[in-house]
């Protein structure tokens, strides 16, 4: 979602109460899991000789003195029931912000129809267990 809060803001993670540690999500019924944290930074590395155009968040706006022009105000927010104890799974490495290599809007996009990059994730369905597997073929 567009919370328009950075991950580590007192909004995200005290009041929604989500944690970038997944054995503490485990552990902890009321906690929920935000992997958008590895969704920070640059993301494509910088190589020595290599000019190439790179996205460092979700949103990007030129804001005169702000030490970074990139904002990380999009995230996913990841349930329990979701991530580690539901029918499906979340595939981690799939979470990403989508992007095709466009150059970025100078200023927030105002002029355009949205002005943050989308995220995209995968789920798949969970495999059943051995015993949820036996119960399905009980009478």
């Amino acid at each position: 979602g567009d919370f328009n809060d950075e991950p580590w803001s007192v909004a995200v993670e005290r009041h929604l109460r989500a944690s970038r540690d997944r054995n503490l999500v485990r552990s902890s019924p009321a906690t929920v899991y935000n992997p958008s944290w590895r969704l920070l930074g640059e993301r494509l590395p910088h190589r020595p000789g290599v000019s190439s155009r790179s996205i460092a968040g979700t949103h990007y706006y030129r804001d005169a003195g702000a030490p970074t022009h990139w904002y990380t105000y999009d995230q996913l927010i990841v349930t329990p029931a979701l991530g580690h104890e539901g029918a499906w799974d979340l595939v981690e490495d799939a979470v990403w912000v989508w992007w095709n290599g466009e150059p970025v809007p100078p200023s927030g996009a105002m002029a355009k129809k949205f002005d943050h990059l989308p995220i995209t994730a995968t789920l798949r369905p969970r495999p059943p267990t051995v015993q949820e597997s036996e119960h399905e073929r009980l009478p």
